[in-house]
């Protein structure tokens, strides 16, 4: 129900209990609010602040993965070489370092799954 809805149907509702019912304690009166706003509140700007923390830090760690992945592939420079010169595709090669960054990045998503959730 949307909150127009919702504030019809309280207007609506307040009309027939005008009209047609006498409640003793006329004074209770109701509000209407969505549940984001009932959840969350005032600390709507604080739970901002801390999502762009959180996002930063994982930009961060994406970007120190990827540099580290990086200074990885140059020392292992030679290696491909040799396996260039040995008759290895450069798709051959570039299966393998997709091979091992996928089950780098499977390792580290299955480890960090169960931190995340416990908490």
């Amino acid at each position: 129900m949307t909150l127009e809805q919702a504030l019809a149907e309280l207007s609506r509702s307040r009309r027939v209990s005008r009209n047609h019912i006498r409640i003793p304690n006329a004074g209770v009166s109701v509000t209407v609010t969505r549940l984001l706003e009932n959840q969350v509140g005032d600390y709507r700007g604080s739970l901002s602040l801390l999502l762009g923390a959180v996002a930063l830090v994982l930009l961060i760690a994406c970007a120190n993965l990827a540099n580290l992945l990086a200074a990885r592939g140059a020392a292992r420079a030679r290696e491909f070489a040799i396996r260039a010169a040995v008759g290895a595709s450069r798709w051959q090669i570039i299966r393998q370092l997709l091979i091992e960054a996928s089950s780098l990045a499977l390792l580290g998503g299955s480890s960090g799954l169960p931190g995340s959730l416990g908490s």
